[in-house]
């Protein structure tokens, strides 16, 4: 029998390099090999956002919010109301 230190190099030599695990925004798998931390390069870093998208996403996050707080808000008003006088 062989040691199980040779079977974990062998089996590392002939095996084929990993694929990257980044799934993509819907669900597609990079195709490229991992290097780090079970990434390829471009994926290991981080991939920024130009100004502009960002800028949406940001803006539409923001006005989801201000609508809950408003509807959350105006129940919380309405209720104040109904227990005046």
């Amino acid at each position: 029998m062989r040691p199980m230190s040779e079977l974990r190099q062998s089996a590392t030599e002939t095996s084929p390099a990993a694929a990257c695990l980044y799934l993509g925004p819907r669900g597609e798998r990079c195709a490229a090999p991992a290097v780090e931390n079970s990434l390829c390069a471009k994926h290991a870093y981080g991939e920024e956002l130009p100004l502009w998208p960002r800028l949406v996403r940001q803006t539409a996050a923001l006005v989801m919010l201000l609508l809950f707080l408003w509807i959350v808000f105006a129940d919380f008003i309405a209720e104040i109301l109904r227990l005046l006088p």
